[in-house]
């Protein structure tokens, strides 16, 4: 029996020796598979799409079939593979202590009891995370001290397991064919209309693509195309209004942290000529994240629509095109860099200042040109390396945490064939969120991916990159040093650049900006509003802001920023 994300359901293990796995969860609109077949690691989603596994999620099956297996009981692997590290005191016991650390595997504490030498804890880092395992209730099955109770800690109670032992055999017969990856078998219903593709014009605000989206027929939706979701979300109003049916807890983890939502059941997704169905979602509350986007935001789509299509984005036209997987006019001229598929998000190669090879998370609902996460920021000193003066900003996104990050300029990112020079870069600093993976060096974002269009083919794992006419034009952060937000209908300053004109005239944080070059702001949105303080070829504007019931007049400048 198992407990997690406010759900009960059952999980079974099959094993065996030395190399062959499945894990299968059944929760209340959820059905999931882990599994190794001796060549592949693989899993199958809650909507029924399989992939195989790399990265972190790769490294943990590696071990855990190393445990399964008990070779680290074995002497060859004693002294690399399994290290004692002698008797450390945890709340009065001593434990004797172990370093577990496979060939391509996760390195894992193993914690044992010095009075039943059986195995207490386990602590290791997954993904973000901090994850302790603790087993108990140890009862002997056919000689052998197995723990009919598992509990997994990882700080964030949305994301904790338990599991209670119901039966366990050992030399069962077990059909081998179960480990086998399944391919597309699995898979939910999809289809594009005619056969397609499919066509959909989209905005582009602040490098995020807004695309119309329907929910069981009903809309069109302002949805965000995220690479970086792993799971379609729908915002908490939209859920309720549709009477979608709800359960469990989802954790959205995202720039800013775990956002709290639950689980929803779409009987249709669409975009274009492109259907989905059958789709089980993430209700989540989008209301923080829409005080500071362009347009307001209902929703996002992005591993559901990626996997199963090759989606193409052309930023210069602003056109999204969707095609079958087995449509042969889907083919994209320029570079295909190797993709790899880690937790639903794309993984790809770069190159950073000629020599510093990095992964980087594909990630188009980032505004940002490039990301970086702390380990490979300390370990280059690549704020050392910044060709300007790096200036602290605050990052915002799903989780709801700000994220303070140095930005500045390195100089260059290759990717493929094509190098973009004097590259905005933010240098995050910070332990959690995703950019906190140990695996993933930092995020590519819609900054340098408007300068392409881009061909997305998750089933033969590559992306296809065709620069388009403003790869050749220099990236120019022009800008007031104000960031807005929405508050009771008023525009609040959300942020002030350190070292921009707005920062340098005195504009504070909290203060609420009434109008910009004579145009009251009362009835405008978002972009309206951007438009009118960032004009594209002005040199200043001119606006008014209040301040403890007192209102003034200030002419910002718009300037390079880092």
């Amino acid at each position: 029996k198992v407990k997690t994300a406010g759900m009960v359901g059952d999980l079974t293990v099959s094993y065996v020796y030395p190399d062959k796995i499945r894990n299968d969860v059944i929760l209340p609109m959820a059905k999931m598979v882990q599994a190794a077949d001796g060549d592949n690691m693989w899993t199958v989603d809650i909507n029924g799409q399989p992939r195989k596994m790399s990265g972190d999620e790769k490294r943990e099956m590696v071990t855990t079939l190393f445990l399964a297996s008990g070779k680290y009981l074995e002497p060859e692997y004693r002294g690399n593979a399994v290290k004692y590290d002698g008797q450390i005191d945890v709340d009065g016991t001593k434990y004797h202590v172990l370093t577990i650390e496979p060939e391509k595997g996760l390195t894992m504490k193993m914690y044992i009891d010095p009075e039943t030498y059986l195995i207490s804890f386990t602590e290791a880092k997954v993904q973000m995370f901090d994850v302790r395992v603790v087993q108990d209730d140890y009862r002997k099955v056919d000689g052998v001290m197995v723990a009919f109770h598992t509990k997994q800690e990882t700080g964030v109670p949305m994301l904790d397991m338990e599991l209670t032992t119901t039966s366990q055999e050992f030399n069962v017969p077990i059909d081998y064919s179960i480990f086998r990856f399944p391919g597309e078998e699995e898979s939910v219903d999809y289809s594009i209309a005619g056969g397609g593709p499919s066509r959909t014009d989209f905005k582009l605000r602040g490098n995020h693509i807004y695309i119309p989206v329907k929910i069981n027929g009903t809309g069109p939706y302002s949805f965000i195309l995220d690479s970086g979701a792993g799971i379609t979300v729908v915002s908490t109003g939209i859920v309720s209004d549709l009477n979608l049916h709800q359960t469990g807890e989802l954790p959205a983890v995202g720039m800013g942290g775990v956002e709290a939502g639950s689980f929803a059941e779409a009987d249709s997704i669409s975009v274009g000529d492109v259907v989905i169905r059958n789709l089980v979602v993430g209700k989540i509350d989008l209301e923080g994240l829409n005080r500071f986007t362009a347009e307001k935001v209902d929703g996002i789509l992005g591993y559901d629509l990626f996997a199963r299509f090759v989606v193409q984005i052309d930023y210069y036209d602003s056109t999204l095109i969707v095609y079958l997987p087995d449509d042969s006019s889907a083919t994209a001229d320029g570079c295909t860099l190797d993709m790899e598929i880690e937790i639903n998000h794309p993984m790809i190669a770069g190159t950073i200042n000629d020599s510093i090879r990095g992964r980087f998370r594909v990630d188009t609902g980032s505004m940002s040109y490039l990301d970086l996460n702390s380990d490979i920021v300390k370990e280059y000193d690549l704020v050392g390396q910044s060709r300007t003066e790096p200036v602290t900003m605050h990052l915002r996104g799903i989780g709801n945490e700000t994220v303070e990050t140095l930005y500045g300029r390195l100089a260059s990112l290759k990717l493929c064939d094509f190098e973009l020079a004097d590259i905005p870069c933010g240098f995050t600093l910070s332990d959690s969120g995703i950019l906190a993976m140990e695996s993933v060096d930092g995020n590519v974002g819609g900054g340098v991916l408007s300068k392409f269009t881009c061909t997305f083919d998750y089933g033969r794992n590559r992306l296809t990159l065709s620069p388009n006419p403003d790869f050749s034009e220099p990236i120019e952060i022009l800008s007031t040093g104000i960031r807005l937000m929405i508050d009771d209908g008023q525009f609040i300053v959300a942020d002030v650049v350190p070292g921009s004109s707005a920062y340098e005239k005195g504009v504070a944080t909290g203060d609420t900006v009434l109008s910009i070059d004579g145009d009251d702001l009362s009835d405008f949105n978002m972009s309206e509003a951007m438009g009118l303080l960032e004009p594209s070829g002005r040199e200043s504007v001119e606006v008014v802001i209040l301040r403890d019931g007192e209102s003034r007049k200030i002419r910002l400048d718009r300037r390079e920023l880092f």
